[in-house]
């Protein structure tokens, strides 16, 4: 996926000590039928191929794929991997809960 609506960076430290970024991505979503609708969502670096959220409404479907990221950091994390703002390793993610916004806020304010 290449037109992202929504997508953030961050520099993640792996259980084993293996660094790299994380790109988050969600795309605009889109009707599959009648009754159901998709969301792009991509993880590179954590995940290589991550299926598009799916829902009833397009809303819904965006709903899916922002919880798939959260779920996928949440996951990391919980096995002994570090996030961060940036390379520079100074400031790091307390919970995947702060990718969603609030510490970006209080960090852009500083």
């Amino acid at each position: 996926m290449s037109d992202f609506v929504a997508e953030r960076k961050i520099f993640a430290v792996s259980p084993e000590g293996e660094k790299f970024w994380i790109r988050l991505g969600v795309g605009k979503p889109y009707r599959l039928d009648d009754k159901s609708w998709a969301c792009p969502v991509t993880m590179e670096g954590l995940h290589e191929k991550y299926s598009d959220g799916v829902g009833g409404d397009s809303w819904q479907a965006l709903h899916l794929s922002l919880n798939s990221c959260h779920s996928a950091l949440d996951h990391f994390m919980a096995k002994g991997g570090i996030l961060y703002y940036d390379d520079s390793e100074q400031e790091r993610f307390e919970s995947p809960v702060e990718f969603l916004g609030k510490s970006f806020e209080r960090r852009n304010n500083k």
